[in-house]
Order: C-alpha cells, then structure tokens, then sequence
C-alpha cells in the first residue's frame, strides 16, 4: 500500500505546535509497516532520529515517547512536481491528513483527483467537535462521543513497541505514587525520557486524569512501564473515546485502591494484565495495521 501522509507543513507555528501526538502516532506506525511507501511533502524531521537534541526541548513534552525515533533510512520527501504528478496518476492507495483543523495545505488539490472514501482524516483535537465539512471522508475521531458509523472512527492514543519496558524486566517497586501529577507544574522535573519513565517503573501507581480530553500518552506511558494508572473519574469516560484502552481493568484497579482493597497479588495481575493490554493493542504499528485494514475494507 502506496500513501501520501499530510502532518507537520510550514504553515503550523511556532516550533512548539511541530507534533501531534495523534498524528504523530498514526506516522509512526505507518513509517514502521510501510517504510518508505508512506509519502510526505514536507518532512517530518521532529520523528526522525536525526533531530538535534536542543530542538526537541522546545516541544510540548520535551518530545518523550514519540519524537526522535525512526531511522533516517526510511524517509521519503517527495517535491511539488512529484507531488503534482502522483495525484494525476493516482499514485497513492490513499491520502491522510492529520491536522485539518490546523492546516488545509493541498486539502483541495488532493481532492480534484481523489474520492472521498479514498482520503483518511485524523482529528486528535482535544474537543469532542466534529469537522462537518470532511465528515464525508473516512474520519478518525479521537474524543468521539458520537456512534461510530461507517464513515466515522473512533481512534486513541499509541505508543512505539520500542517505549515498552521489555516484558522479562520489573523494576523493584520504591514508592508508592511517582512523581508526576497532572496539572502540578512543579511536578514536571525530569529532562530526560529515562528518567521519567524510571519513575514509572519504580513506583506502583502514576496518578492521572481527564485534562483538555480524556485520551493522553501519559496513561500508556504509565502502563508501558509495568506501573498502574490511578485514574479518578474513569468511569465517566465515554464509550467510544479511549476505545482502545483497557479501561475496565484500569476502574477496576482504581476502586481497589480507593476502597483499601488492594493486595499485592491483585497488583500484580492489574500491572501485568494492563500492560500485556499495551503491548498486544496499543502500539503504533498495531494501530497502523489497523487503520490499514479500514482504508482496505473502504475501498473494496
């Protein structure tokens, strides 16, 4: 499958707007099953192992998790003529825009030669809004509180296989609670992506919660670290938003906690049970495979 990818494009500024954290995860996971058959007009640099260190401190995050770790082998920036060329060919099995509600770049070029059903909107807004205007397209809904149908998708959050702490690893358990609390700015110390998740992997539970939506890479950092998220308010998630979590097991853990019910063992399974979760559900390339599938069974 041939697929030209619309993320991060000049007009998006300043520095510190460059990722998209579910844009971000669609690419990565594109990027790791298609390699270079996924196109871009303007590059990605903020995902490739070759940025420099003190560009990425400027993003959102310091850029843990997602920016900095594909291998530059598996670029492929193509040029406005190119570009020009592949759409009359009809080149591509189909096109993705991730930031429509941020740049509208070649939205209207792409669309003289492509049919609806065979381009793919990806909206990781934190509002529950619904872009009406590309409703007609195959829409990926992050905060999607509407019925799915077959034009509109839920989609969460993913995390790279790499980010996983190994499966045969688990850190000797030091403190109760880790250090981040969301919202605490005074919290956010670390400087490094090794540190923040060692803090993970040391301590029992990483407290989260509902911030601008309910979908955030910090739940699967918690758990991609053999760490239980403490999640107050949970169970008012929507049902289609965080479709992809394991969000009976983490309420469950949650009201053990809160009731004075929890046993190491019980820990020990929630912990386990939740990031098995993960890995099996929630990495980038199990989610590319997925959204592949869709943009297969669409144009059938």
């Amino acid at each position: 499958m041939k697929i030209l990818f619309f993320g991060w494009d000049p007009s998006i500024s300043p520095v510190s707007r460059t990722p998209d954290y579910m844009g971000d995860c669609v690419y990565h996971g594109l990027k790791s099953v298609l390699g270079k058959n996924v196109h871009t007009v303007y590059d990605q640099f903020h995902m490739y192992t070759d940025i420099a260190e003190d560009f990425v401190n400027n993003f959102h995050g310091k850029g843990f998790t997602l920016c900095g770790n594909l291998d530059p082998e598996v670029r492929n920036v193509i040029d406005e003529k190119t570009l020009e060329d592949n759409l009359k060919s009809k080149f591509y099995d189909c096109v993705i825009f991730s930031r429509l509600y941020r740049s509208t770049m070649h939205y209207e070029e792409v669309c003289k030669y492509y049919d609806d059903s065979e381009i793919v909107v990806i909206d990781g807004q934190d509002d529950t809004g619904i872009m009406d205007k590309y409703c007609k397209h195959r829409y990926f809904k992050r905060e999607l509180v509407e019925e799915p149908h077959d034009t509109l998708h839920p989609i969460s959050f993913s995390i790279p296989q790499e980010k996983l702490v190994p499966a045969d690893l688990t850190a000797k358990k030091e403190k109760t609670v880790a250090q981040i609390i969301p919202g605490k700015l005074e919290t956010y110390t670390f400087f490094s992506e090794k540190e923040y998740y060692n803090d993970y992997e040391k301590s029992f539970y990483g407290i989260t919660h509902k911030k601008g939506g309910w979908d955030c890479m910090r739940h699967l950092e918690i758990m991609a670290n053999k760490c239980v998220p403490f999640f107050p308010g949970i169970d008012d998630c929507p049902p289609h938003t965080m479709v992809d979590y394991p969000k009976e097991l983490i309420s469950d853990a949650f009201h053990h906690v809160d009731n004075n019910t929890m046993t190491e063992d019980i820990y020990g399974t929630y912990c386990q049970s939740m990031y098995d979760h993960v890995a099996q559900y929630q990495t980038t390339v199990a989610q590319a495979k997925r959204i592949v599938s869709t943009i297969k069974d669409a144009n059938k």
